[in-house]
């Protein structure tokens, strides 16, 4: 029996839960010692008796006593909440209470129960329930029942029925994400898993009512896919992006496929669920552009660049130069560890890729954080000098006075601090120029890319490696070297410095 907490409490732990049995100025430690003593041998029991939840060491019902005894209160197993009037939900309400009283008595014979719910389930007929359904298939899908019925009876065994809702599953499928998506390194999920969750919780704001499982038939499936195939309206008033309709269906049919293939849920996929339509609709509006228009990402010129780092102190104008000569952007500059960084060193592959290399070259190797692909960048001389006061110990390159990374990967907005420290040197600068375009940061990435793509033969390949574009991995030297133009990317860097002298000048 633990000591009591800072607060009094009595708080000993069962099989990974944490119990609250009561507080010190309310119960003797005879008392607390007693709830718990309860708690572990109902544990004991279901862990023998019982399936657990692959989650947790605890049964859902066992779990639900075991809180009630912590409080010292007489067991009773619940009755699942009252969803409906009509004949088939109280039933199906009655099989669940039923299945739950089963189990429970298993561990603990005299546990209390609604001996009124439960006579109903153990009173009712399996053929009544079977009709009932048939009944309301046959309502709300106009009639079809008989032919359901030919094809395959067996569907409407009770026993076979997902009596769970719909919306329950979306929940259990966002819990699930939180648990098993993937983590920074900070422990925080990923930006991709919240986008994620966030989603699912759109499918769920965008039903008026829930519904039983078992009612996720192909043309429920279909009237709901086809609702974000269609791009509904935004509350704004304006149909949605086709990005973003792709992206909800794509994480709508993930949903589906985790409830398909998890054993705890009794959903399959209808027949012929793969002829559904999942590509969302295009619209006139998609294809307006200006007319004339050759460039499909703004950027700064090189003489505009070096008017806004005018405005920048030291660290903002390494972090400039540092972003256009590596394509970087904020999750990339935000990311990548200093440990990747290398300065006055030549390189160890040199000869293997035909590259005259010294000890002035400085260089950035690595994965890209969202791709995971490899890539290896020259630094200008002026960069590295730049960026040379600033490889301090920190982990990464931008980070606050009292060392918090400016990306933070947990929020629903990653980049905002470059966002807003951007934005204010974009109008310090445009005050003096009032001609200065409004990009984003964002735009920093695609500088030298562009500039290479123009001004190099061949040049789209290069732009597309100094982008870490492809599937390549550092794990195959042979492969890496032999397959990728790295000794082109690097000449052509060092080829094109001379178009940035005008911001590289500016750098101490």
């Amino acid at each position: 029996m633990p000591k009591p907490d800072n607060r009094g409490y009595y708080r000993p732990e069962v099989g990974g839960v944490r119990f609250i049995v009561g507080h010190k100025s309310e119960v003797s430690e005879g008392e607390a010692r007693r709830r718990l003593e309860a708690i572990r041998d109902l544990f004991n029991r279901q862990s023998v008796c019982s399936p657990s939840s692959p989650d947790s060491d605890w049964h859902s019902t066992a779990l639900e006593i075991a809180r009630q005894l912590a409080k010292g209160q007489a067991p009773i197993v619940s009755p699942p909440a009252a969803e409906g009037d009509d004949p088939i939900t109280e039933y199906v309400r009655g099989r669940v209470y039923g299945y739950r009283v089963e189990e429970a008595r298993k561990w603990m014979p005299d546990v209390g129960i609604d001996e009124g719910l439960y006579r109903e389930e153990v009173d009712s007929q399996r053929e009544w329930l079977r009709e009932e359904i048939q009944r309301a298939i046959g309502e709300l899908q106009g009639g079809v029942v008989q032919e359901a019925k030919q094809a395959a009876p067996s569907n409407l065994d009770p026993s076979n029925l997902e009596t769970r809702t719909f919306f329950t599953a979306l929940s259990a499928y966002q819990d699930r994400l939180k648990k098993v998506g993937k983590r920074d390194s900070d422990g925080n999920l990923s930006t991709r898993v919240r986008h994620q969750i966030d989603r699912v919780r759109y499918v769920k704001e965008h039903r008026k009512s829930d519904f039983p499982l078992w009612q996720l038939d192909f043309a429920k499936l279909e009237e709901i896919t086809a609702y974000w195939a269609n791009r509904p309206p935004t509350r704004k008033g304006n149909r949605c992006s086709w990005e973003h309709s792709h992206d909800m269906l794509k994480d709508w049919w993930g949903f589906l496929t985790w409830l398909d293939k998890d054993p705890q849920w009794r959903w399959r996929f209808p027949d012929r669920a793969d002829e559904i339509r999942r590509t969302p609709v295009r619209l006139p509006e998609d294809d307006v552009s200006e007319a004339f228009s050759t460039i499909n990402k703004p950027t700064y010129t090189p003489e505009q660049l070096a008017t806004i780092v005018e405005e920048a102190d030291d660290f903002g104008r390494a972090l400039i130069a540092l972003c256009v000569n590596c394509a970087f952007g904020a999750s990339e500059v935000g990311q990548w560890s200093t440990n990747l960084f290398t300065l006055h060193k030549s390189h160890p592959h040199a000869t293997a890729i035909g590259f005259r290399s010294s000890d002035k070259h400085s260089w950035i190797t690595g994965n890209r954080p969202k791709t995971g692909v490899y890539g290896e960048h020259l630094l200008w001389p002026e960069v590295a000098e730049a960026i040379s006061p600033f490889l301090d110990g920190r982990s990464v390159f931008p980070v606050t006075k009292t060392g918090s990374r400016w990306y933070r990967t947990h929020s629903s907005n990653p980049q905002a601090k470059f966002n807003g420290w951007w934005a204010k040197l974009v109008a310090r600068a445009k005050k003096k120029h009032p001609d200065m375009p409004k990009y984003p940061f964002g735009s920093l990435r695609d500088t030298f890319p562009d500039i290479i793509r123009n001004e190099i033969q061949g040049g789209g390949e290069l732009a597309s490696l100094c982008l870490h574009h492809g599937s390549t991995t550092n794990d195959d030297l042979l492969n890496l070297y032999t397959k990728l133009p790295f000794r082109r990317l690097f000449e052509a860097t060092e080829v094109l410095r001379e178009k940035f002298l005008p911001m590289l000048r500016l750098l101490k």
